[in-house]
C-alpha cells in the first residue's frame, strides 16, 4: 500500500469508528425478511464490473444501499460487511479498505439525508453518496467530469421505483420496485458489456493492420538490404519500425564486443543526441546484460523484466492479446523501472546483442501479441548480421518446424509441385509414430518433445544429400527418396528403424511407401503413401506396408 493510500486507510478508520457512535441500534428492530433480499440484491450489484470508461469501474452496489437507506441506518451498517465478499481476489487490507471506503460513504450521506424526509432525503442520500464516494476515490485517481456526471445520472434513475417503495404498503410490491433498481443495473451492465465488446474488436482489427503495415517494411527492407549491404542500415530500419509501429518512444540496439567484455552501442530512435552519447560513453560489461536475462521473464527471443528486477515478489503474466479493460489492472501498466530486451542471435544460437524498448505509448506492458512481432524482427536482424547472403535464412525459418527443425508441411507441398513439374523420379514413405499419445499422457508434452527431436535429428544425420525429411504434423514425418523405387526405400527405412531403438526401445511406426512409377500427381502419391501408414496402423502397427 503507497503512502498515500496508507494516510487515506488511517482517516477512513477514525471516521467510520466516529460514524458508527451516531447509529441508534437500540432503536432499531432488524427484520429479517427485509435483510436476507438486501444482501443478496447488494451482493449481485457490487459484482457488477460496470465501466463508464476503461479505467473507472461504476459504484454498482447504489443499488443495494439505497434499499438499505430507506430501510434505516443499521441496515446500511449490516450491509456494508457485504462488500468484504466481493468474487475478485483481493488482500484482507483490500477488503478491508473497500469496507470503510462504502461504510463512510453511506453512513455518513445517510445522517444527513435523513433530516429531510421523502423523495427529497432519497435524492440527497444518492447526491451525497456520489461526491463523498468521489472525494475519497479521487484522493487517488484524477477527477473526470464526464464520468462523474454519467455515473450521477445512473444512481438519479434509482430515485423513482425507491421512492414508490416508501410510499408502498405491501412486501411483495416492495420488493419488486427494489429489484427492478436492481434489473436497470444489470441492463447497464449488458449494454456497456456490448459496447466494450466492440471497441475489443476495434483495437484486434487495427492490431492486426498494423501487423500488416510491420510485414510490409519487413519485405522493403529485405529488399534494400540487398542493396545497400551494411548491417546497419537493417538495425537502424529496425530500429525505426519499433518506435514508428510498435509505438516505443526509446528504442536502443546494442551490439556485444566480446574481446573487450563490453556493450557496444550501435543506434536508437527517441532519444536525443546528446543522452546517446551519454549511454555510448558509459562503460557497461557483457556480464551485467546476460545477468538480467532470467528464464523466468523469457518469451520467445524477448525478456521482460518487471522493476529492473528488483521485485522478487511480482509474478508477471504475459496477457495473450490487448483488451478494452488492459488499462484497469495495475499490474498491466508499464513502469518506470520496467525492461524490455529483444536478443539478437547468431547462427550458433549465441546472444550478441540486445534491443532495448521502453516507454510504449500505450501505457502498457506488452502482449504475447508483441512479443511474437518482435521476435520476427530480431530474427531477421540475427540472420542479416551473419552476412547479406542471408536471405536464403529469411525463407528457410517460414520452411522449418519451430520444434525438429524439419522442413514443415508447407515446404513438403512446394518441393512436391517442384519434383512434378520437373518429372522426378522419387519415393514417398509416410511415417506415422505408433502410441505417441499415450507417451505423451504418461510421461508428458516436454518429454514428448525431446523424443521428437531426437528422432529428427536421427533422420537428418542419416538420410542422402539429395532426400528430404518433412515434420508432417504432431506425430507424423514424411521421406521424399530421390531417384529410388520404394523397395529400396524400404530396406533404408528399416535401417532407420533400428537406430530409433536406440532412442527409445518401446518407438515403433506405422509406416507407408509409394512411388513415382503409381500415379505422375504427386499430391496424390502423398495421399497413397499416408492410406498405406494407415493400413500398417490397422494391421497392427510396427510394420511398412508398400
Amino acid at each position: 500500500m503507497d503512502k498515500r493510500k496508507k494516510v487515506v486507510y488511517y482517516i477512513l478508520i477514525i471516521t467510520g469508528i466516529l460514524l458508527t457512535s451516531y447509529i441508534p441500534f437500540e432503536k432499531f428492530n432488524i427484520e429479517f425478511k427485509y435483510l436476507i433480499p438486501l444482501f443478496l440484491i447488494t451482493y449481485i450489484s457490487d459484482n457488477l464490473k460496470i465501466y463508464w470508461r476503461y479505467d473507472r469501474r461504476l459504484v454498482s452496489n447504489i443499488v443495494g444501499f439505497t434499499f438499505s437507506f430507506i430501510l434505516g441506518l443499521p441496515y446500511i451498517f449490516l450491509n456494508s460487511f457485504i462488500t468484504f465478499f466481493r468474487l475478485k481476489k483481493s488482500s484482507l487490507n483490500g477488503r478491508l479498505y473497500v469496507f470503510l471506503v462504502y461504510y463512510n460513504t453511506y453512513i455518513l450521506s445517510a445522517i444527513i439525508a435523513y433530516k429531510f424526509d421523502g423523495i427529497l432525503s432519497i435524492f440527497l442520500f444518492l447526491t451525497l453518496s456520489k461526491i463523498f464516494n468521489s472525494i475519497i476515490m479521487n484522493t487517488l485517481k484524477t477527477f473526470d467530469f464526464n464520468i462523474f456526471l454519467l455515473e450521477y445520472l445512473h444512481f438519479l434513475t434509482l430515485i423513482p421505483f425507491s421512492y414508490f417503495y416508501l410510499i408502498s404498503d405491501q412486501y411483495i410490491i416492495k420488493m419488486a420496485l427494489i429489484t427492478v433498481n436492481l434489473l436497470l443495473s444489470i441492463l447497464y451492465y449488458l449494454l456497456i458489456k456490448l459496447k466494450n465488446e466492440k471497441n475489443d474488436e476495434i483495437i484486434k482489427n487495427q492490431r492486426l493492420q498494423k501487423f500488416n503495415e510491420i510485414t510490409l517494411k519487413f519485405s522493403n527492407i529485405l529488399k534494400q538490404f540487398g542493396v545497400k549491404d551494411t548491417e546497419y542500415f537493417v538495425l537502424d530500419e529496425i530500429a525505426k519500425i519499433i518506435h514508428s509501429q510498435l509505438k516505443y518512444k526509446h528504442v536502443l540496439i546494442s551490439m556485444f564486443d566480446f574481446k573487450k567484455n563490453t556493450v557496444e552501442r550501435i543506434t536508437q530512435k527517441g532519444l536525443s543526441e546528446n543522452d546517446f552519447n551519454k549511454i555510448k560513453n558509459k562503460r557497461v560489461s557483457i556480464d551485467k546484460i546476460m545477468n538480467l536475462l532470467d528464464i523466468s521473464n523469457k518469451y520467445l527471443e524477448t525478456y521482460f523484466i518487471p522493476n529492473n528486477g528488483n521485485d522478487k515478489d511480482y509474478l508477471f503474466s504475459l496477457r495473450n492479446e490487448v483488451n478494452i479493460n488492459d488499462s484497469l489492472k495495475p499490474s498491466n501498466l508499464w513502469r518506470y523501472d520496467d525492461l524490455l530486451l529483444i536478443t539478437l542471435k547468431n547462427d550458433m544460437n549465441d546472444i550478441i546483442g540486445y534491443i532495448s524498448c521502453d516507454e510504449p505509448e500505450s501505457g502498457l506492458r506488452p502482449t504475447k501479441e508483441e512479443l511474437n512481432i518482435l521476435t520476427v524482427l530480431t530474427q531477421l536482424a540475427s540472420i542479416t548480421l551473419e552476412n547479406s547472403y542471408k536471405y536464403d535464412e529469411v525463407i528457410n525459418i517460414a520452411e522449418r518446424d519451430g520444434l525438429t527443425k524439419l522442413y514443415n508441411h508447407s515446404k513438403l507441398f512446394s518441393d512436391l509441385n517442384l519434383f512434378e513439374k520437373a518429372e522426378k523420379n522419387i519415393s514417398i514413405a509416410f511415417f506415422d509414430m505408433d502410441n505417441f499419445k499415450s507417451f505423451n499422457d504418461n510421461y508428458g508434452h516436454l518429454e514428448g518433445d525431446k523424443i521428437l527431436k531426437k528422432i529428427s535429428k536421427l533422420f537428418k544425420n542419416n538420410i542422402r544429400d539429395n532426400d528430404r525429411v518433412y515434420r508432417y504434423g504432431g506425430d507424423e514425418f514424411v521421406f521424399i527418396f530421390n531417384n529410388i523405387k520404394k523397395d529400396k526405400s524400404k530396406d533404408i527405412i528399416k535401417r532407420f528403424i533400428e537406430k530409433t531403438s536406440s532412442i527409445n526401445s518401446n518407438i515403433t511406426f506405422s509406416i507407408g511407401i509409394a512411388d513415382s512409377s503409381e500415379t505422375s500427381k504427386y499430391k496424390e502419391l502423398l495421399d497413397l503413401a499416408d492410406k498405406r501408414a494407415y493400413k500398417s496402423k490397422k494391421l497392427g502397427k510396427d510394420r511398412i506396408t508398400i
